[in-house]
């Protein structure tokens, strides 16, 4: 059967056929639930606003739940000031079943510290994203990529740049790379809407340009915090 998670904390079993309605059961504990994924034998479902990856038993009730970490981040402001920020994982837009049994999340970053704001067009930073030719953002939000491997809590987050409002993803059907669409991206501010991105390259380099060419920038490989559900 298949299956629909809610935002009520609830998952619909569905019956391929039609010929039965659908289940819905309560997952213990959780709400704000957004994409279940199927790798293998194994379940797992995904929490819109934390960005937290949920396992599923058989009877979907969770039983480790991987937690994305917070960061230290040393930045460059478009003034060209280094900053350091602490940043966190927030809003998973979408969650990806991948091939190498990994998963992959397409996720908000943002600064938990206090801002500092600064006057004049040059050493003003965007909210959200970055401009259009611009290396680094310096944002408040930006978006990010993040591939897990739940077999050992590992992860690499890939943060964004040239893209504003990074709101879905989707697998191509030979599992070879992944499409991305960036809602605020288009002709009116030079920067493409949609990034076709190659799986190999997630695991060399860091920062994700239009084209889907990676850059060696801003690499955070560390392990997620798992624990028990």
């Amino acid at each position: 059967m298949g299956g629909v998670a809610c935002m009520s904390g609830q998952v619909a079993r569905l019956d391929p056929s039609g010929e039965r309605p659908p289940v819905l059961v309560t997952v213990a504990a959780a709400r704000d639930l957004r994409d279940l994924v199927k790798i293998g034998d194994q379940l797992y479902v995904s929490r819109f606003r934390s960005a937290e990856l949920l396992k599923l038993d058989s009877n979907l009730q969770p039983t480790q739940t991987f937690k994305l970490p917070r960061r230290r981040l040393d930045e460059p402001t478009l003034s060209g000031t280094l900053v350091t920020h602490t940043v966190s994982p927030a809003v998973a837009w979408r969650t990806l079943g991948l091939p190498d049994q990994r998963v992959l999340l397409l996720h908000q970053t943002g600064v938990d510290d206090v801002l500092t704001f600064t006057t004049g067009a040059s050493g003003r930073s965007p909210g959200y994203g970055a401009p259009p030719k611009a290396e680094r953002s310096g944002s408040i939000v930006r978006p990010a990529m993040t591939v897990l491997d739940p077999r050992d809590g590992s992860l690499r987050t890939v943060p964004f740049s040239h893209s504003s409002l990074v709101v879905d993803a989707a697998l191509s059907p030979d599992g070879t790379e992944i499409a991305v669409v960036s809602a605020g991206n288009g002709p009116d501010n030079g920067s493409d809407a949609l990034t076709r991105i190659p799986l190999a390259t997630l695991d060399a380099a860091g920062l994700v340009p239009p084209g889907g060419t990676l850059a060696k920038l801003d690499v955070f490989v560390t392990p997620a915090v798992v624990g028990d559900a």
